[in-house]
């Protein structure tokens, strides 16, 4: 079971905005969350709590815009060399 309370508790703790939370239909299993005015889902969702826990200088847009890169544009890939 997620604690989606407990998540929103804690982004609001480091002062974002969450405008709601979503429930995927039961076939996904996952929440999406509304923060800052971006959509992220629940891995985007912990990784910017992560990376803001280690004093990253991170927003939710950054997270999605980085997680949603396909592979061959992200940097370090082997198409880079």
């Amino acid at each position: 079971m997620i604690d989606t309370d407990l998540i929103v508790k804690l982004l609001r703790e480091h002062g974002h905005k969450v405008e709601s939370v979503f429930h995927v239909p039961e076939n996904a299993g996952e929440y999406e969350f509304s923060v800052d005015g971006t959509l992220l889902t629940l891995s985007e969702t912990r990784q910017l709590l992560e990376r803001e826990d280690d004093h990253e200088e991170v927003s939710a847009q950054s997270i999605a815009d980085a997680d949603r890169l396909p592979p061959w544009d992200r940097p370090g890939t082997p198409l880079d060399s």
